[in-house]
Formats: C-alpha cells, sequence, structure tokens
C-alpha cells in the first residue's frame, strides 16, 4: 500500500494506508523527504486551489479512452491551451448524450514543481490528485468516495521512478554478478599459472641433473633448456650414424653377414662411414662376407686385402649408413 501526503497550509501530512496512521505536518519539503520510504509507493494530494475545474458531458467511453481524447474535448475551455495542462475527471451523474462529469486541469509547470523534489529524491509517485475541499460538495461530491476515486494528473515521463530503480537494481547486481564470474576465472587461471610454474620448475631440476651427469664438469649453461638443444645437435652432427639405425643394429648386420671363419676385429665410426677391419680363412670368404653386407648398407666398398699367415685374408671394408 502506498503512502499518501496531504497538503496542509503549504505542509504535508503523511498518511500510512498500510498501518492507517497519520504524522504530524513536517515543517518543509526537506524534512519531509527525510522521513520517507524510497521503498513505498507515493500519492500526493495537493489544494484545490491549484486546479481550474469545469462540469461537462463526456462520452461514454471507457476511462482510459476518455483520458486520451480529453485534451481534445476541452481545447479552448480553460485558459490555458491543452497543451500546457494535465486533465482528469470524476463522473457525476448519467446524462441524456453522455455522461455528467467534473473535469480537473492542472498546468503541467505546477504539477512538476510538486513532484520535482520527489523525484529527485528518488522516490516513485504514483498519483497527484486534488485534496478535498468543501467546495467540492457543491457539486454533490462525497468525501470519501472522491478519494476512492483514482484521479491522476501527473505529467507524463514523471512516474515509474520504482520501475527505473529496479532496473538500475538489476543493472547493478548483473554487474556484480560478472565481477564475481571474472574473478572466479582469473582465480582459476592464477592457479593453473601456480601449477604449470610449479611443474616447470620440477622439469628443469630434473634436467639440470640429467645434464650434469651427461656432462659432468661442464658449467650449466644460462638458458639451461636452448643448451640441452644445442648439445643435441652437436651430438647429431658428430654421430649422424645413429640416425636410422642403432649400433646394436650395425653389430647385428655383421654378425648376420659373417661366415664362418670371418672376423670382424675393428670397428671405427665416423659420421655414417663405419670401416669393418678383420680376417677370413680365404679371399672368396672376404668376398662373400661383403656380399651379404650390401643387404643391409647401401653402399659396400672393400678398400684393402692382404695375405697373411696359414693363407688368410685380411680386409678393410667400408660401409655407408643410409640416412
Amino acid at each position: 500500500m502506498a503512502l499518501c501526503l496531504y497538503e496542509e497550509n503549504g505542509r504535508f501530512r503523511v498518511y500510512d494506508e498500510e498501518t492507517k496512521r497519520s504524522s504530524p505536518a513536517a515543517e518543509n519539503i526537506e524534512d519531509l523527504l527525510k522521513t520517507l520510504d524510497r521503498n513505498r509507493d507515493l500519492r500526493l494530494y495537493i489544494g484545490n486551489d491549484a486546479f481550474s475545474m469545469r462540469k461537462t458531458v463526456l462520452p461514454d467511453f471507457d476511462r482510459d479512452k476518455m483520458k486520451e481524447i480529453l485534451p481534445f474535448e476541452m481545447e479552448g475551455l480553460f485558459l490555458s491551451p491543452s497543451s500546457a495542462l494535465v486533465f482528469d475527471f470524476y463522473p457525476l451523474r448519467p446524462g441524456e448524450k453522455g455522461t455528467e462529469c467534473l473535469v480537473f486541469a492542472l498546468k503541467k509547470e505546477t504539477a512538476e514543481k510538486y513532484i520535482a523534489p520527489f523525484v529527485k529524491a528518488g522516490l516513485n509517485i504514483v498519483s497527484l490528485s486534488p485534496a478535498w475541499d468543501d467546495r467540492l460538495s457543491e457539486y454533490g461530491l462525497n468525501e470519501g468516495v472522491f478519494y476512492k476515486t483514482a484521479l491522476n494528473l501527473v505529467p507524463e515521463g514523471l512516474t515509474g521512478e520504482k520501475k527505473k530503480r529496479k532496473a538500475m537494481d538489476v543493472y547493478q547486481t548483473a554487474f556484480i554478478y560478472a565481477i564475481a564470474v571474472l574473478l572466479v576465472f582469473m582465480t582459476g587461471l592464477s592457479f593453473r599459472y601456480y601449477l604449470i610454474l610449479k611443474k616447470e620448475a620440477g622439469i628443469k631440476k630434473e634436467v639440470s641433473a640429467a645434464y650434469a651427469g651427461l656432462f659432468p664438469g661442464q658449467k650449466m649453461p644460462p638458458d639451461l633448456f636452448y643448451g640441452v638443444q644445442s648439445k643435441l645437435v652437436e651430438l647429431k652432427q658428430n654421430f649422424r650414424v645413429f640416425k636410422g639405425i642403432e649400433v646394436l643394429g650395425i653389430l647385428k648386420s655383421v654378425s648376420e653377414s659373417s661366415r664362418e671363419g670371418v672376423r670382424v676385429k675393428e670397428i671405427n665410426m665416423d659420421g655414417n662411414k663405419t670401416t669393418l677391419k678383420g680376417e677370413g680363412p680365404d679371399y672368396s670368404a672376404v668376398e662373400q662376407f661383403r656380399s651379404n653386407l650390401k643387404k643391409s648398407f647401401g653402399n659396400v666398398q672393400l678398400l684393402e686385402t692382404r695375405n697373411m699367415p696359414e693363407g688368410k685374408s685380411g680386409f678393410a671394408i667400408e660401409v655407408t649408413v643410409n640416412e
């Protein structure tokens, strides 16, 4: 229910429709505004002298439709033009050509003067109506019935502060939720970043230990990962024989190619070339050994052969590993 503000001798008395109690009239508008609950609707009743009145017959339209056409119906019947006035009407009695009504007119600038302090304070004015005056009884009006009639002369655009506040509250709440979600998201990112840093520190520690084990006595490079990468490139360039085939693979190929009596005594590796030195029972056995090596290596060359005691044949064979 609303709070009703009645203008009495330039001051306002507050009547609470919910508690059915009245409070003493405030000395001034500033004191009044301090006592009002901004979450309550306000009905403002001002002195009858602020209004102009005219009794007339209006068509039997519904109230909303009638209020729309009232400015056109009243044009020229008041001193001010209809565009400068706010209208409402009170039905008196049925007539032959419509309903006899008492039309109230209020200057918009007067209405705005009364309403402005409340709107500025963020209060929600739902209606502006004439307060009861004994002169109204001359038109056959009753005070109790008069106050139950929903007269409202608030100019368009000066109501709805409550809706505006609710909309603003919604925006503020949405903004707060957005900030909260963003904070949660940022907290999650920060935690994940912390875990990544922790994991990186663990990996760096393990790489440092591996580097120290692989290259003992060498100074730890400033950029550990770049240093390890450089070492791997260096190893690859110096030991290209390891690309595509392992040392055990070479030994396996030599073993599979050997015939009975052929012995490899020395293996020298230089890049992708490997030199095998050894001896066989005779030259034909060495030649067969070379032929068998061709099954495993791209290029096999017999570098030298030499006669050895007991009819044996020494050899030096160079094999090229396919890259």
